[in-house]
């Protein structure tokens, strides 16, 4: 798989995040913040989106490398923030049972892969 194709899987799936993170009639399900905080939320969404176009449009306009990285750096952070809240602050106890350790086990998995997709995807735009 190129670093394009890449580009294009995150950037769509960031957009889309980002649009269910600004739209309180869009359920994120297993994405969202698990707190109900609507500011919160649309901040999230917003540096989404933003960061998304970044990506996305690097592939059909000249975009300097520096730009697409710093994108992906800001979007890395704020996605690892995600994750701290989501998975530790406002999620709740894992521990109660087998299945709920391995639900949130399998979602927190998830979370970590496309963290270190961002952080890869970044990291191939650094000058």
């Amino acid at each position: 798989m190129s670093v394009n194709s890449l580009r294009i899987i995150v950037g769509v799936f960031l957009l889309l995040l980002g649009i269910a993170g600004i739209s309180p009639k869009i359920e994120e399900s297993i994405f969202s913040l698990n707190n109900k905080n609507l500011v919160l939320e649309s901040v999230f969404g917003i540096v989404e989106i933003i960061c998304s176009l970044v990506i996305l449009m690097g592939l059909f306009i000249k975009t300097r490398k520096k730009t697409v990285y710093t994108a992906g750096i800001v979007v890395f952070w704020f996605y690892v923030a995600r994750i701290v809240l989501s998975e530790f602050i406002w999620s709740t106890p894992a521990h109660s049972s087998v299945s709920a350790f391995i639900s949130w086990a399998l979602l927190f998995s998830a979370e970590i892969i496309i963290a270190s997709t961002l952080w890869i995807l970044a990291k191939a735009y650094k000058s």
